[in-house]
C-alpha cells in the first residue's frame, strides 16, 4: 500500500547468511572454553534469540533476512557441544570412581564426585595420620608356620581397616604388619584427630 516492498533473497539473503555464519562463529569461539552441558545449552539459546531479534529489527526496513537455516544451524551446534560435555562429564566422573575407589570406600568416592569445587593434584591441609602395627611381629613369625602366619596378617589388617573406615579414616597403605592411615583427607571430618 505505501509502496515498500519486502526484499529478500538476492544481497538480502546473503547478508543474512553471512550475519548468521558470523554469529555462529562467533558464538562457537566464545563458547569453545564452557564445558558444561546447561552453559552451552544457555549460549546456544541466546544466540538463537540474538539471531531472531536481528531478523525481527530488519523487517521494518524491508530486509527480511533467513530465520531457520541459522537457528536450525546454532540449535545443531549446541545440540552437538552440549552432548560432548556431557560426555566428558560422565567420563570424567568414571575415571575419577575407577582412581579412588581403588583406595577409599564408595561413600567418600560418591561425596567427592558431589563435590563441585574438587580440585584433583592435591591440597594442604591439617591432618591426623595413624602408623600402626603388631607388636613383636617378628618373634610371632619365628613361632608361626606360614599358613597360620597370612591368616593372622590378614585377619589383623582387615579388621584394622573395618576400624579405620568406621572412624572415617582412609588406608593409604598397608606395609608388612603396619597400617598407614589418614584421617580428614581426602574429606573433612570433624574431630579428627579424636577418632
Amino acid at each position: 500500500l505505501e509502496g515498500r516492498h519486502l526484499v529478500s533473497g538476492g544481497r538480502a539473503g546473503l547478508w543474512g547468511l553471512l550475519l548468521g555464519g558470523g554469529l555462529l562463529v562467533l558464538v562457537a569461539g566464545g563458547a569453545a572454553r564452557l564445558r558444561s552441558a546447561p552453559a552451552l545449552t544457555g549460549v546456544g539459546v541466546l544466540a538463537i534469540l540474538a539471531w531472531v531479534s536481528v531478523a525481527l529489527l530488519a523487517l521494518p526496513s524491508g530486509l527480511v533476512l533467513p530465520v531457520a537455516l541459522p537457528a536450525a544451524g546454532l540449535a545443531g551446534w549446541t545440540a552437538v557441544r552440549a552432548g560432548f560435555a556431557w560426555l566428558r562429564v560422565v567420563r570424567d566422573r568414571d575415571v575419577i570412581r575407577r582412581g579412588f575407589g581403588r583406595y577409599v570406600n564408595r561413600q567418600v568416592v560418591d561425596a567427592l564426585l558431589r563435590d563441585d569445587d574438587l580440585k584433583l593434584g592435591g591440597e594442604e591441609r591439617v591432618v591426623t595420620v595413624l602408623f600402626s602395627d603388631l607388636r613383636g611381629y617378628s618373634t610371632i613369625l619365628e613361632n608361626l608356620p606360614p599358613r597360620e602366619t597370612v591368616s593372622l596378617i590378614n585377619e589383623y589388617l582387615g579388621e584394622m581397616a573395618v576400624i579405620v573406615e568406621e572412624h572415617e579414616g582412609t588406608v593409604l597403605e598397608f606395609i608388612g604388619d603396619a597400617v598407614l592411615a589418614v584421617f580428614s583427607a581426602p574429606l573433612d571430618v570433624e574431630d579428627h584427630a579424636a577418632k
